[in-house]
């Protein structure tokens, strides 16, 4: 138990004295890039949040399944989405996934639209 614990200390201390000089760690050449890649990535991967805003009691069961394949969530969470609408969706990374998700839950008769 004190070997682990020295251990733990000694890794510990490397690591904190190895980066504390942040100047050197992140200079303005390596930030730069940094923040473009970001932006990129943000400009693509726009979520999309689809919400659940009615659901026929005739076709609960359907819509239930149907969200926990589509969102790849289980079973219990899919359950609670439906059950208490109106409830936003697990977000998607596409506006083109989230039409295609929309339109397989208006085919079973829930009611949703785009959150954001």
């Amino acid at each position: 138990m004190k070997k682990s614990l020295f251990c733990i200390l000694l890794i510990s201390s490397v690591i904190f004295n190895s980066c504390s000089d942040e100047d050197s760690f992140l200079d303005e050449q390596s930030v730069k890039p940094i923040e473009k890649i970001q932006k990129r990535n943000s400009d693509l991967n726009v979520p999309y949040t689809i919400e659940l805003v009615s659901v026929p009691p005739s076709n609960k069961l359907k819509i239930v399944a149907l969200v926990k394949e589509l969102f790849v969530i289980d079973l219990f969470l899919a359950k609670m989405l439906v059950d208490n609408p109106p409830k936003l969706l697990p977000a998607v990374e596409s506006y083109s996934i989230a039409k295609e998700y929309m339109q397989k839950l208006s085919a079973e008769g829930a009611t949703v639209r785009i959150a954001n």
